[in-house]
């Protein structure tokens, strides 16, 4: 009976250190708000840029210049997110 007391009590030390350690690491710092904040950015770029190519790939641009001024329209609204540091 005394190994079941003991592996009551390992399990909830257990237990506990993994609450503890969660705990600690559910908030962000300010650097890992802005590194997300930077993946995000990027990751609407590359969503916008994908979809403007397949449209020039399926045809809906004729002009090189339209597909030049669809993907310029892809950076613009995420200047602001990405700035230099």
């Amino acid at each position: 009976m005394v190994w079941v007391q003991r592996f009551t009590t390992l399990i909830a030390v257990a237990a506990a250190l993994l609450v503890a350690a969660s705990a600690a690491h559910a908030k962000q710092t300010p650097e890992q708000k802005c590194q997300k904040g930077r993946y995000d950015a990027a990751a609407k770029y590359s969503a916008c840029q994908q979809k403007v190519q397949a449209k020039w790939f399926g045809g809906a641009f004729k002009d090189p210049e339209r597909l030049n001024m669809a993907l310029s329209k892809c950076c613009v609204p995420l200047l602001g997110l990405w700035t230099a540091t």
